[in-house]
Protein backbone atom coordinates (compact mmCIF):
# COMPACT_ATOMS: atom_id res chain seq x y z
CA UNK A 1 0.00 0.00 0.00
CA UNK A 2 1.12 3.28 -0.78
CA UNK A 3 2.33 5.69 2.02
CA UNK A 4 1.71 9.12 2.18
CA UNK A 5 5.47 11.74 3.42
CA UNK A 6 5.79 12.98 6.43
CA UNK A 7 3.60 15.81 7.96
CA UNK A 8 4.43 17.67 10.86
CA UNK A 9 1.86 16.89 13.96
CA UNK A 10 -1.72 18.21 14.48
CA UNK A 11 -2.11 19.33 18.54
CA UNK A 12 -4.42 16.88 18.21
CA UNK A 13 -5.08 15.76 22.04
CA UNK A 14 -5.02 19.58 23.19
CA UNK A 15 -7.58 20.21 20.44
CA UNK A 16 -9.52 17.77 21.36
CA UNK A 17 -9.50 18.10 24.93
CA UNK A 18 -9.98 21.77 24.95
CA UNK A 19 -13.17 21.42 23.23
CA UNK A 20 -14.18 18.96 25.30
CA UNK A 21 -13.96 21.29 28.22
CA UNK A 22 -15.67 23.83 26.67
CA UNK A 23 -18.70 21.57 28.18
CA UNK A 24 -17.00 20.00 30.41
CA UNK A 25 -16.90 22.34 33.16
CA UNK A 26 -13.41 21.17 34.16
CA UNK A 27 -10.96 20.34 33.20
CA UNK A 28 7.82 -1.44 25.26
CA UNK A 29 7.48 -4.20 23.91
CA UNK A 30 4.51 -6.71 24.33
CA UNK A 31 2.96 -10.12 23.58
CA UNK A 32 1.08 -10.62 20.69
CA UNK A 33 -2.37 -8.85 20.08
CA UNK A 34 -5.45 -10.95 21.06
CA UNK A 35 -7.93 -12.02 18.21
CA UNK A 36 -10.69 -9.76 17.30
CA UNK A 37 -14.29 -9.58 16.52
CA UNK A 38 -16.26 -11.47 13.98
CA UNK A 39 -18.06 -10.68 10.59
CA UNK A 40 -21.09 -10.84 12.21
CA UNK A 41 -20.19 -7.70 13.95
CA UNK A 42 -20.48 -3.96 13.72
CA UNK A 43 -17.23 -3.94 13.69
CA UNK A 44 -15.34 -0.48 14.87
CA UNK A 45 -17.99 0.10 18.12
CA UNK A 46 -17.46 -3.41 18.65
CA UNK A 47 -19.36 -6.73 18.79
CA UNK A 48 -22.79 -5.77 19.47
CA UNK A 49 -24.46 -9.34 19.87
CA UNK A 50 -26.54 -10.66 23.57
CA UNK A 51 -25.73 -8.85 26.45
CA UNK A 52 -28.11 -6.04 28.12
CA UNK A 53 -32.21 -5.90 26.53
CA UNK A 54 -32.43 -2.16 26.45
CA UNK A 55 -31.69 -0.38 23.10
CA UNK A 56 -29.85 2.33 23.61
CA UNK A 57 -27.72 4.77 22.27
CA UNK A 58 -24.36 6.14 24.49
CA UNK A 59 -23.07 9.70 23.01
CA UNK A 60 -20.31 11.20 24.74
CA UNK A 61 -20.89 14.42 25.78
CA UNK A 62 -17.69 16.40 27.31
CA UNK A 63 -18.12 15.46 31.33
CA UNK A 64 -20.51 12.90 30.58
CA UNK A 65 -22.25 9.98 28.80
CA UNK A 66 -25.80 10.61 27.32
CA UNK A 67 -28.31 7.37 27.39
CA UNK A 68 -30.63 7.87 24.85
CA UNK A 69 -33.73 5.25 23.87
CA UNK A 70 -33.57 3.91 20.22
CA UNK A 71 -35.84 6.11 18.24
CA UNK A 72 -36.57 8.65 21.01
CA UNK A 73 -34.09 11.03 20.73
CA UNK A 74 -36.10 14.17 22.71
CA UNK A 75 -33.88 14.35 25.19
CA UNK A 76 -31.83 11.79 27.27
CA UNK A 77 -33.03 8.98 29.05
CA UNK A 78 -30.84 9.23 31.80
CA UNK A 79 -26.57 10.85 32.28
CA UNK A 80 -23.62 8.66 33.55
CA UNK A 81 -21.25 11.33 34.68
CA UNK A 82 -19.43 9.43 37.57
CA UNK A 83 -15.45 9.76 37.01
CA UNK A 84 -15.99 11.65 33.26
CA UNK A 85 -13.97 14.18 32.08
CA UNK A 86 -13.77 15.05 28.38
CA UNK A 87 -15.27 11.84 27.08
CA UNK A 88 -13.49 11.12 23.64
CA UNK A 89 -14.44 7.23 22.14
CA UNK A 90 -16.69 4.72 23.55
CA UNK A 91 -17.51 0.83 22.76
CA UNK A 92 -19.85 -1.97 23.77
CA UNK A 93 -18.61 -4.88 24.35
CA UNK A 94 -20.58 -8.24 23.88
CA UNK A 95 -22.40 -8.22 27.22
CA UNK A 96 -23.24 -4.93 26.59
CA UNK A 97 -21.02 -3.03 28.94
CA UNK A 98 -20.21 0.33 27.88
CA UNK A 99 -16.13 1.12 27.78
CA UNK A 100 -15.14 5.34 27.40
CA UNK A 101 -12.13 6.95 26.93
CA UNK A 102 -11.78 9.54 29.76
CA UNK A 103 -9.35 11.71 28.05
CA UNK A 104 -9.95 14.77 30.15
CA UNK A 105 -8.38 13.94 33.28
CA UNK A 106 -10.03 15.44 35.83
CA UNK A 107 -10.12 13.35 39.41
CA UNK A 108 -9.89 9.86 37.84
CA UNK A 109 -7.35 10.77 35.45
CA UNK A 110 -6.87 9.43 32.27
CA UNK A 111 -8.19 6.25 31.40
CA UNK A 112 -10.95 3.96 30.32
CA UNK A 113 -13.70 3.51 32.21
CA UNK A 114 -16.06 0.23 31.87
CA UNK A 115 -19.97 0.39 33.09
CA UNK A 116 -22.39 -2.68 33.28
CA UNK A 117 -25.74 -2.01 31.49
CA UNK A 118 -27.80 0.46 33.21
CA UNK A 119 -25.55 1.16 35.62
CA UNK A 120 -23.98 4.80 36.26
CA UNK A 121 -20.67 3.97 38.10
CA UNK A 122 -17.79 1.79 36.45
CA UNK A 123 -16.86 -1.20 37.43
CA UNK A 124 -13.56 -1.71 35.94
CA UNK A 125 -10.67 0.55 34.85
CA UNK A 126 -7.82 0.47 32.77
CA UNK A 127 -4.77 2.68 33.38
CA UNK A 128 -3.72 4.04 36.33
CA UNK A 129 -4.78 7.84 35.75
CA UNK A 130 -2.24 10.68 35.57
CA UNK A 131 0.94 11.02 34.04
CA UNK A 132 2.31 8.18 35.04
CA UNK A 133 -0.33 5.65 33.87
CA UNK A 134 -0.42 3.15 31.08
CA UNK A 135 -2.79 5.26 29.45
CA UNK A 136 -1.86 9.24 28.95
CA UNK A 137 -4.45 10.17 26.73
CA UNK A 138 -7.41 7.90 26.03
CA UNK A 139 -9.08 8.71 22.88
CA UNK A 140 -10.60 6.14 20.65
CA UNK A 141 -11.60 2.92 21.96
CA UNK A 142 -12.68 -1.05 20.24
CA UNK A 143 -13.45 -3.77 22.02
CA UNK A 144 -12.72 -7.42 20.38
CA UNK A 145 -15.50 -10.15 20.55
CA UNK A 146 -12.90 -12.20 23.33
CA UNK A 147 -13.20 -9.05 25.06
CA UNK A 148 -9.36 -7.80 24.37
CA UNK A 149 -9.61 -3.61 24.56
CA UNK A 150 -7.60 -1.44 21.78
CA UNK A 151 -7.32 1.80 23.34
CA UNK A 152 -5.45 5.19 21.06
CA UNK A 153 -3.18 6.72 23.19
CA UNK A 154 -2.63 10.45 21.45
CA UNK A 155 0.68 11.34 23.54
CA UNK A 156 3.25 9.05 26.16
CA UNK A 157 3.22 6.65 28.22
CA UNK A 158 5.48 7.30 30.82
CA UNK A 159 5.28 5.03 33.55
CA UNK A 160 6.36 2.21 30.42
CA UNK A 161 9.70 4.02 29.53
CA UNK A 162 8.22 4.92 26.04
CA UNK A 163 6.68 8.15 24.11
CA UNK A 164 3.66 6.09 23.02
CA UNK A 165 1.55 7.19 19.81
CA UNK A 166 -0.16 4.76 18.79
CA UNK A 167 -2.78 1.91 20.79
CA UNK A 168 -2.41 0.44 23.76
CA UNK A 169 -3.79 -3.27 23.85
CA UNK A 170 -5.32 -5.17 26.99
CA UNK A 171 -5.93 -8.66 26.51
CA UNK A 172 -9.35 -10.26 27.59
CA UNK A 173 -9.97 -9.72 31.25
CA UNK A 174 -6.89 -7.70 31.90
CA UNK A 175 -6.05 -4.56 33.27
CA UNK A 176 -2.42 -4.45 32.44
CA UNK A 177 -1.29 -4.02 28.95
CA UNK A 178 -0.16 -7.04 26.74
CA UNK A 179 0.99 -4.77 23.81
CA UNK A 180 1.52 -1.57 22.46
CA UNK A 181 1.20 -0.59 18.33
CA UNK A 182 3.47 2.56 17.61
CA UNK A 183 2.61 4.90 14.62
CA UNK A 184 5.20 6.49 12.93
CA UNK A 185 6.76 9.10 15.01
CA UNK A 186 4.53 12.46 12.67
CA UNK A 187 1.52 10.60 13.71
CA UNK A 188 -0.97 11.23 16.10
CA UNK A 189 -4.01 8.45 16.69
CA UNK A 190 -7.78 9.44 17.37
CA UNK A 191 -9.89 6.44 16.95
CA UNK A 192 -9.40 3.26 16.17
CA UNK A 193 -11.62 0.43 14.08
CA UNK A 194 -11.41 -3.61 13.94
CA UNK A 195 -11.96 -5.07 10.49
CA UNK A 196 -13.44 -8.86 10.25
CA UNK A 197 -10.48 -9.97 10.37
CA UNK A 198 -9.37 -8.75 13.36
CA UNK A 199 -6.68 -6.43 11.69
CA UNK A 200 -6.59 -2.84 14.02
CA UNK A 201 -7.30 0.33 12.23
CA UNK A 202 -6.44 3.68 13.33
CA UNK A 203 -7.48 7.10 12.56
CA UNK A 204 -4.88 10.37 12.36
CA UNK A 205 -4.71 14.12 11.70
CA UNK A 206 -2.33 16.10 10.71
CA UNK A 207 -1.69 20.12 10.60
CA UNK A 208 -1.58 20.16 6.87
CA UNK A 209 -5.84 19.39 6.78
CA UNK A 210 -4.59 15.72 4.90
CA UNK A 211 -5.17 13.03 7.24
CA UNK A 212 -4.71 9.35 7.33
CA UNK A 213 -5.76 5.62 8.54
CA UNK A 214 -2.81 3.00 9.59
CA UNK A 215 -3.77 -0.61 9.07
CA UNK A 216 -1.73 -3.18 12.04
CA UNK A 217 -1.99 -6.02 9.14
CA UNK A 218 -2.11 -9.66 10.12
CA UNK A 219 -1.25 -9.33 14.05
CA UNK A 220 1.39 -7.14 12.61
CA UNK A 221 3.03 -4.11 15.38
CA UNK A 222 4.30 -2.37 11.84
CA UNK A 223 1.52 0.17 10.59
CA UNK A 224 0.50 0.82 7.24
CA UNK A 225 -0.84 3.80 5.60
CA UNK A 226 -3.61 3.12 3.55
CA UNK A 227 -3.13 5.79 1.04
CA UNK A 228 -6.67 7.10 1.15
CA UNK A 229 -6.96 9.82 -1.50
CA UNK A 230 -8.93 13.22 -0.93
CA UNK A 231 -9.17 13.31 3.15
CA UNK A 232 -9.30 16.32 5.12
CA UNK A 233 -8.68 15.84 8.93
CA UNK A 234 -10.23 12.27 9.97
CA UNK A 235 -11.81 11.33 13.16
CA UNK A 236 -14.10 7.99 13.31
CA UNK A 237 -13.91 5.39 11.60
CA UNK A 238 -15.97 2.13 11.24
CA UNK A 239 -16.17 -0.93 8.96
CA UNK A 240 -19.84 -2.29 7.55
CA UNK A 241 -21.18 -5.69 6.92
CA UNK A 242 -19.63 -5.28 3.66
CA UNK A 243 -15.99 -4.81 4.33
CA UNK A 244 -15.90 -0.93 3.20
CA UNK A 245 -14.76 1.68 5.61
CA UNK A 246 -16.34 4.48 7.00
CA UNK A 247 -14.19 7.25 7.34
CA UNK A 248 -15.26 10.99 9.06
CA UNK A 249 -13.93 13.72 7.28
CA UNK A 250 -14.78 16.93 9.46
CA UNK A 251 -12.83 18.68 7.35
CA UNK A 252 -15.12 18.21 4.26
CA UNK A 253 -18.43 17.73 6.15
CA UNK A 254 -18.63 14.25 4.83
CA UNK A 255 -18.21 10.71 5.76
CA UNK A 256 -16.51 8.76 3.05
CA UNK A 257 -17.21 4.80 2.13
CA UNK A 258 -13.98 3.04 1.09
CA UNK A 259 -14.09 -0.27 -0.77
CA UNK A 260 -11.77 -3.18 0.64
CA UNK A 261 -8.95 -2.72 -1.23
CA UNK A 262 -9.71 0.86 -2.41
CA UNK A 263 -7.90 4.10 -1.94
CA UNK A 264 -10.90 6.32 -3.37
CA UNK A 265 -13.92 6.23 -1.75
CA UNK A 266 -17.23 5.14 -3.85
CA UNK A 267 -19.60 7.54 -2.42
CA UNK A 268 -19.98 10.23 0.06
CA UNK A 269 -22.51 10.94 2.74
CA UNK A 270 -22.77 14.58 3.05
CA UNK A 271 -22.99 15.92 6.70
CA UNK A 272 -23.87 19.52 7.38
CA UNK A 273 -21.49 19.66 10.68
CA UNK A 274 -18.26 18.68 11.54
CA UNK A 275 -18.51 14.55 11.66
CA UNK A 276 -16.55 12.94 14.37
CA UNK A 277 -18.14 9.63 16.04
CA UNK A 278 -19.45 6.78 13.78
CA UNK A 279 -21.64 3.75 14.89
CA UNK A 280 -24.23 1.42 13.03
CA UNK A 281 -27.33 0.65 14.31
CA UNK A 282 -30.50 -1.35 13.11
CA UNK A 283 -28.49 -4.02 11.50
CA UNK A 284 -26.68 -1.36 9.44
CA UNK A 285 -29.18 0.12 7.85
CA UNK A 286 -28.45 3.26 9.53
CA UNK A 287 -25.33 5.27 10.70
CA UNK A 288 -24.64 6.98 14.03
CA UNK A 289 -22.54 10.40 13.28
CA UNK A 290 -21.33 13.29 16.14
CA UNK A 291 -21.05 16.18 15.53
CA UNK A 292 -18.05 19.10 16.96
CA UNK A 293 -21.18 21.82 16.77
CA UNK A 294 -23.01 23.06 19.56
CA UNK A 295 -25.89 22.77 17.85
CA UNK A 296 -26.47 19.48 16.71
CA UNK A 297 -24.89 16.50 19.20
CA UNK A 298 -25.57 13.62 16.53
CA UNK A 299 -27.04 12.75 13.24
CA UNK A 300 -28.88 9.69 12.08
CA UNK A 301 -28.53 8.39 8.70
CA UNK A 302 -30.31 6.24 6.27
CA UNK A 303 -27.38 4.36 5.04
CA UNK A 304 -28.69 2.98 2.06
CA UNK A 305 -29.66 6.77 0.62
CA UNK A 306 -27.03 8.29 2.31
CA UNK A 307 -30.21 11.07 3.68
CA UNK A 308 -30.19 12.19 7.44
CA UNK A 309 -33.36 11.33 8.52
CA UNK A 310 -33.16 12.88 12.04
CA UNK A 311 -30.73 15.69 13.81
CA UNK A 312 -30.50 15.10 17.23
CA UNK A 313 -30.14 18.68 18.65
CA UNK A 314 -28.39 19.77 22.50
CA UNK A 315 -28.21 22.89 24.03
CA UNK A 316 -24.66 21.79 26.34
CA UNK A 317 -22.96 23.91 23.64
CA UNK A 318 -19.83 21.08 22.42
CA UNK A 319 -21.90 18.57 20.37
CA UNK A 320 -21.18 14.94 20.55
CA UNK A 321 -17.82 13.05 19.77
CA UNK A 322 -17.83 9.28 21.01
CA UNK A 323 -20.83 6.86 19.95
CA UNK A 324 -21.74 3.60 20.74
CA UNK A 325 -24.88 1.29 20.66
CA UNK A 326 -26.35 -1.67 22.85
CA UNK A 327 -26.93 -5.05 21.55
CA UNK A 328 -30.59 -4.28 21.27
CA UNK A 329 -30.08 -1.15 19.82
CA UNK A 330 -28.24 -2.90 16.53
CA UNK A 331 -30.82 -4.78 15.67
Amino acid sequence: MRTKSPLFLLPLVAVTIAALSGCAGSGAAGSSMPSAVSAQSPIGFPDLQGGAKAGVIYLGNGSSIDVFKIGRYNKPERTITDCLSGVTGEAVDGSGNLYEANAGGGSCGERVEVFAPGASTPFRSYGQGGYYGPIYDALGIAVSKKGALYVADGCCSYGTGYNLQGVVVYPPGGTSPSGYLYLPNYARPFFVALDAKGDVFVSNIVTSGHGAVFEFAGGSRNASNLGLQNLGNVAGIVFDDKGNLLVADWTNGAVDVYPPGSTTYSRQIKIPTEPIGLAFTKNYKQVLVTSNQSYAAFQVVDYASGKIVRTVEKGCGCGGYGIAVSPAAFK
